[in-house]
């Protein structure tokens, strides 16, 4: 509200997911989960660069494309000692000058060791492996649990089904996981459901 956006959330990363810890507008409910795949994964991928994002990322919002011509769209990693911690999201009407961005780095700061610090108190899932995996093969494991093919895959990727194979292999081998049941079963204790595609 602070700076005129109808659309706002604040994510926090959780096994491969932005969970919703706060929201405005059109974006999902509190408590929803995001997979972190294509820039999303980029974004925050280790270690963090401070950057704003001005890319429309359909998974985040529930507005069908950016049809409104005048939102502008801002995306800012919310990080701890260049560790991930989360994302910031805005949409508005109005761009935002130096000044704002640079008040919104500070907030991302602010957030990132507050949501460290509570990550280090509660109870949660182990999901220390899923720092074993590329970001692109954890966009594949996040998709495992939907059981579609690799074809199937590669095309929401935009990769071959080759190169999905390699992946599902390698996720196998770094996770010491027998075979794909077993991947897509840790894939959804991690926290991934099976409407990923």
């Amino acid at each position: 509200m602070q700076f005129g956006a109808p659309h706002g959330l604040i994510s926090q990363q959780h096994a491969g997911a932005l969970k919703i810890l706060a929201q405005r507008g059109k974006t999902f409910p509190i408590g929803a989960r995001v997979p972190m795949l294509g820039a999303l994964a980029v974004w925050l991928k280790e270690p963090i660069h401070f950057e704003v994002h001005n890319q429309f990322v359909p998974s985040l919002w529930t507005i069908q494309g950016n049809t409104e011509p005048a939102l502008h769209c801002y995306h800012l990693p919310i990080a701890c000692q260049q560790r991930a911690v989360g994302l910031l999201g805005l949409m508005t009407s109005n761009p935002l000058n130096a000044n704002s961005l640079q008040v919104l780095h500070s907030i991302c700061g602010l957030l990132g060791f507050a949501l460290r610090g509570q990550n280090q108190t509660a109870t949660a899932i182990d999901d220390s492996y899923l720092q074993k995996l590329t970001p692109r093969e954890r966009e594949v494991f996040a998709l495992l649990p939907s059981g579609a093919s690799n074809a199937l895959l590669a095309e929401k990727l935009g990769i071959s089904p080759g190169t999905v194979k390699i992946h599902i292999e390698r996720i196998l081998s770094k996770l010491d996981l027998n075979d794909r049941t077993q991947a897509a079963v840790k894939a959804v204790e991690a926290g991934f459901k099976s409407d990923g595609l």
